[in-house]
């Protein structure tokens, strides 16, 4: 176990903010991908290659929603990180004054 812990709250916190805009426009773009899915099926009464490339797009999809969670999760989970050690640091420090 580590016996110091330190943090530079100003880049992890910049990077926790990172990971918020990354799931936030991934989110953004399985919506699109969805509409862009919704309108290929639609289409899919043409031929063959309509069906093939809604699920094309459909598997490109679900990849990008298991990241945009992953984004999310790790953002909740950094800015947890930077409050248990911040709160941390400012109540062992109030024993000492």
């Amino acid at each position: 176990m580590a016996e110091d812990v330190l943090m530079d709250y100003a880049v992890v916190q910049t990077m926790a903010n990172t990971l918020g805009t990354a799931s936030s426009v991934l989110n953004t773009v399985n919506g699109i991908l969805s509409t862009v899915e919704a309108v290929l099926i639609g289409s899919a009464f043409v031929g063959v290659i309509g069906a093939a490339a809604a699920a094309y797009v459909d598997d490109i999809r679900s990849a990008v929603s298991s990241v945009e969670t992953l984004c999310d999760t790790t953002n909740k989970e950094v800015n947890d990180a930077i409050k248990a050690i911040r709160d941390g640091d400012t109540t062992g420090s109030s024993h000492f004054v």
